[in-house]
């Protein structure tokens, strides 16, 4: 019997040991598939070091664990395990999982026995990321994920009730970590005021447009959204935030609906801080905003906005039950409405 891994190595590091060591502690002889570089060179972002070189950082740590192994290079993306019979068990990180259940499924086409798929954690690095070899790549953590930079967040908005409330809530996110946040206001094509689908596709687009070069970006759209089976409009704050990885995760505020009147003329595309400066004569300061003004000082914008954040982050805080997240490009090509014409 023999139990298969496989990886790059690029950049040695602790999730590189873990995946190693569980494969190395299952009985039986452990085959170890190392991407040649020709082919991790089609998908890697960086230059991949020498096969050699990384087929021997994996054979010494190995020596210490296990007798009965052999390196193989690995030419394609699924390697012998499609067709050898021999091999039993697969060990897999939580990124290539899904590739695990491919060659399961050819397998059982070429009438071979499925293997079991060992899955280890999801190891993160102190910013909130999956620890990779890039992520050491980009100079940003060490090879125990520890964080050598700081976590930089770009905000997707000059509204300093937006920023505020992504300041305190990655506060939370990131207990003891150094965050870096900067002010990036973007333009996404989207109404002032807008509805239904445009506030999640504006929340989409200011996020993928404020990424450039940082960690995370945070994409805030507050607007009026119908709630199903329903002629109740209500106002919520959607936010999307990406990461450098790629991924995105979504999260929203909680709905509060506005008099019948404001209602309508914001449906009509007029600006809720203009309606009610007409309404009461003087304008509602940002910091207490209409949610402010109506729940007569229960709940002030930040904290408002502040709920969506966090609510965006709940996947990233329970990382090990939603992992993987959300690809960005995946989700941008389903935006429907107005913004779909704006180019990110």
């Amino acid at each position: 019997m023999k139990v298969a891994v496989a990886g790059t190595f690029q950049r040695f590091h602790r999730a590189h040991e873990i995946l190693l060591g569980v494969a190395a502690s299952r009985p039986g002889k452990l085959l170890v598939g190392v991407t040649t570089t020709e082919f991790a060179q089609k998908f890697k972002p960086y230059r991949v070091r020498p096969y050699e070189e990384r087929a021997e950082r994996v054979r010494e740590f190995l020596r210490g664990l296990k007798e009965d192994f052999e390196i193989i290079p690995l030419e394609d993306r699924y390697g012998p395990a499609v067709a050898d019979p021999d091999i039993r068990v697969l060990v897999v990180s939580p990124e290539t999982y899904r590739v695990g259940k491919e060659i399961n499924a050819l397998r059982r086409a070429a009438g071979l026995r499925p293997m079991e798929l060992v899955r280890i954690p999801l190891i993160l690095e102190e910013g909130g990321l999956p620890l990779s070899s890039r992520m050491l790549e980009w100079g940003l953590v060490d090879r125990e994920g520890r964080r050598l930079r700081p976590v930089r967040v770009a905000v997707a908005s000059d509204n300093p009730v937006k920023v505020r409330s992504v300041r305190r809530a990655f506060s939370r996110f990131l207990k003891g970590v150094e965050v870096e946040l900067l002010e990036r206001p973007v333009d996404t094509g989207i109404p002032p005021e807008p509805v239904g689908e445009e506030v999640m596709a504006g929340a989409l687009l200011r996020a993928a447009k404020a990424l450039g070069d940082v960690d995370y970006s945070v994409g805030p759209e507050a607007g009026l959204v119908r709630l199903a089976g329903s002629d109740l409009w209500v106002d919520v704050q959607v936010t999307a935030i990406a990461d450098r990885i790629g991924y995105v995760t979504l999260g929203s505020s909680p709905g509060f609906e506005y008099p019948r009147a404001v209602t309508i003329k914001a449906l009509k595309g007029k600006e809720v801080g203009s309606i009610m400066k007409e309404k009461l004569g003087y304008e509602v300061s940002r910091a207490e905003g209409a949610i402010g003004f109506y729940s007569m000082g229960l709940m002030d914008r930040v904290e408002f906005s502040e709920k969506s954040v966090l609510m965006a982050l709940v996947p990233r805080i329970s990382a090990q039950e939603y992992f993987p997240w959300r690809r960005l490009n995946s989700v941008l090509k389903r935006i429907k409405g107005p913004a779909t014409i704006a180019k990110t």
